[in-house]
């Protein structure tokens, strides 16, 4: 049978037991009935257990909406009806065993034995109740009283040996012996009480730190603008299923530099989005909050609440501010140094936690900081690629609009047109005459020294309405445009250039920038692709 099929099939079934069966009104029934028990103090028709899977099934898709009553049900059972030393619910009633379903068939009851008890478990019902998803959220309140059960249930656990487990035996009989029964719907509690414990203290964490939900971050990994190949470096920390990105648990970190405005937050945001994860962003100032003489208490603080997190991208911007080089720091920054590496290899050692180092200056971050086995891969980041930068380009430009048409140079509009028709997805279609593209030439000449955050604003202002046929529009066309030499203005970043002047250099390559050891790039292939000039991959 297809998925769809099995989908459309167990709707059907749901359908047929929710509605026509009535299975929905009938709960409801029994829900208010036992709210009028209660409120009418009736101690022998009230069941708290009725109540509970009442809800349970009204609550079944969300198809019940009256929040206001959940509520104080919810607090009903938990503040008026369990036992606060033990966690426990009274007896109630007896569960009916009139008839038993076996593979669709009601057998009879003398044939099947349900349980050792005909009465419900209240482990049984508190399991049930953290398994419904609509009620998790809600039962965070009563997490003290949840821990009264779960503290009830360790004190009887019947075990053969100190190392040796044998399980649980009913709560309702004299008789210590373990049941398979009873054992199974304890350690199903037990796994979703923690579960529901985890989940609580990542919230708590994620409080603190102001963690962005990935639905909050508004970059896409698709949409991210290369730079020295490091998407491609960057995806060994994600794996990819036929549906669904998952996370690949061998690399959890990176260190990533390059000069301000080169991306490198927008990097670690995308990654959070692309994995559908929490993304939180810790700065120097976070850890100087309380002064520099308590930064190492401060920074336990953080590192404490950063490993309790899961699903989560980590950003530390500059990074060098906290773990600076030993070799030119005094004696008490080399202690703050050697006491952070540790809390940073802890980190690492966390499966479902991402995070990346960030700095303007490789140089002055502390070479055991970069080490493999604390940090996967060590990476720079400067302009965006010349294919990228020729997409920003071509996405500001309106094919057929007169109006651009009218206000730029007719030789600039005519290549800018010739863009559109050969580029595609970032690459070259077909062969582009130089002297046809000389425009494009001077534009990728005078964008490479500049971040990409400049290059997108420099560009949306050009193409924006109601700069049409402005002087400093016509001027900007002219630097960024024009053949000839555009005089003393330029949109060239001193800081960029000089970064990249640095990065072609081999002994620095070799020095700073490491790759993961099983990524799928070669360190020869990715020093070609960083180096190759823009102009040559151009003319080719």
């Amino acid at each position: 049978m297809e998925e769809k099929e099995k989908e459309e099939a167990c709707e059907k079934i749901f359908d047929y037991f929710f509605v026509e069966a009535k299975l929905y009104d009938d709960a409801k029934y029994e829900m208010y009935r036992q709210i009028a028990l209660y409120n009418a103090a009736d101690s022998s028709l009230f069941d708290v257990k009725r109540l509970i899977y009442s809800l349970l099934i009204v609550k079944q898709n969300d198809k019940y909406s009256n929040n206001l009553i959940k509520d104080k049900m919810l607090k009903l059972i938990f503040e008026e009806q369990l036992d606060t030393n033990t966690g426990l619910f009274p007896i109630g009633h007896v569960v009916n065993t009139d008839f038993v379903i076996d593979k669709g068939i009601i057998i009879d009851k003398t044939e099947r034995i349900i349980s050792a008890t005909p009465i419900l478990s209240s482990v049984e019902c508190l399991k049930d109740m953290l398994m419904h998803d609509e009620l998790k959220q809600d039962l965070e309140k009563y997490q003290k009283r949840l821990n009264s059960t779960y503290e009830w249930i360790i004190k009887r656990l019947r075990k053969d040996s100190p190392d040796k487990p044998l399980g649980w035996f009913p709560e309702y009989e004299n008789k210590h012996t373990p049941e398979s029964w009873v054992s199974g719907h304890t350690l199903i509690f037990l796994k979703k009480y923690c579960e529901m414990l985890s989940d609580l203290i990542k919230k708590n964490a994620c409080k603190d730190l102001h963690a962005k939900n990935s639905k909050e971050l508004d970059i896409e990994w698709v949409k991210l603008k290369d730079s020295y190949k490091i998407k491609v470096c960057m995806w060994y920390m994600t794996g990819e299923e036929t549906r669904k990105v998952v996370s690949n648990p061998k690399y959890r970190s990176a260190l990533i530099f390059g000069p301000p405005g080169s991306g490198k937050s927008t990097v670690a945001k995308a990654l959070a989005k692309r994995l559908d994860w929490d993304y939180v962003e810790l700065s120097p100032s976070l850890f100087l909050s309380e002064g520099e003489q308590n930064i190492i208490p401060k920074a336990i603080k953080i590192f404490k609440r950063l490993v309790r997190m899961k699903e989560t991208v980590i950003f530390f911007d500059e990074v060098d501010q906290l773990v600076k080089s030993r070799k030119k720091s005094d004696e008490k920054s080399v202690w703050i140094v050697t006491s952070l590496l540790p809390m940073f290899q802890k980190l690492r050692k966390q499966k479902d936690i991402k995070f990346i180092l960030a700095t303007n200056d490789i140089t002055k971050v502390d070479t055991a900081a970069k080490r493999p086995g604390r940090i996967d891969a060590v990476l720079p980041m400067g302009a965006i690629c010349w294919q990228d930068r020729l997409k920003i380009l071509r996405d500001a430009i309106s094919d057929g609009n007169n109006q651009i048409k009218k206000h730029l140079n007719p030789k600039v509009f005519k290549d800018l047109l010739l863009l559109n028709k050969k580029l595609k997805d970032g690459k070259l279609i077909g062969v582009m005459k130089k002297e046809d593209i000389k425009c494009l030439q001077n534009f990728l000449k005078r964008t490479d020294f500049i971040p990409f955050l400049e290059i997108k604003s420099i560009v949306e202002s050009l193409f924006n309405k109601r700069d049409w046929g402005s002087i400093e529009n016509a001027e900007a066309f002219k630097i960024l445009f024009g053949e000839e030499d555009s005089g003393s203005r330029s949109y060239e970043n001193p800081e960029f250039k000089e970064f990249h002047k640095n990065l072609l250099k081999e002994e620095y390559m070799d020095k700073y920038v490491h790759l993961p050891t099983e990524a799928e790039i070669q360190r020869e292939e990715y020093m070609r692709k960083v180096k190759r000039s823009i102009f040559t991959e151009l003319a080719v």
